[in-house]
């Protein structure tokens, strides 16, 4: 931000933004105790994992004519906290992706809402983290990193055999 004045012309309010950053919509939701974001483009829906029947420990559900694999995000993205979970009941919530036809489903704790968000590079020393894409300020100034399901999902579509992944 900058501001010039001049007696008798007026004054200017200049605001310069960094051609790096973009806003996106993105879906918020809660993990492990910590808030993390993906861009809504990335996102087919949101499903309530109690609507669907799922045997204890499964690893698929049928959503419409489709079978799905169920990923526990939190397997892909090595981190640890000591935060408790700060859901009554956590993964209920999965929020699910499309990469190249595949439908995939991860579980998550709880879903928030959606905001628009600022996404700001990583800094040198996080660049290289699997699994996240970029990092923002959230609504209520806490930080946020943005998770990239693509990234994830092609990890994990590389690593089972075609006849285990639905479309």
């Amino acid at each position: 931000v900058s501001i010039g004045s001049e007696v008798g012309k007026g004054t200017r309010f200049s605001i310069s933004l960094p051609t790096s950053l973009s806003i996106v919509d993105a879906l918020i939701f809660l993990m492990d105790g910590i808030k993390f974001a993906v861009p809504v483009s990335a996102v087919e829906e949101v499903l309530n994992l109690d609507d669907y029947s799922m045997e204890q420990g499964a690893r698929m559900l049928k959503f419409r004519d489709h079978v799905i694999p169920v990923l526990q995000l939190s397997d892909y993205l090595k981190f640890s906290t000591s935060a408790p979970s700060q859901t009554k009941d956590p993964k209920k919530s999965a929020i699910l992706t499309r990469l190249s036809g595949n439908l995939l489903a991860f579980k998550v704790d709880e879903v928030i809402g959606e905001q628009q968000i600022v996404v700001r590079q990583l800094s040198p020393g996080m660049a290289g983290a699997f699994g996240f894409s970029g990092a923002t300020i959230l609504g209520n100034g806490e930080p946020g990193l943005i998770v990239d399901f693509s990234a994830i999902s092609k990890k994990y579509l590389g690593s089972v055999r075609p006849s285990e992944v639905a479309a």
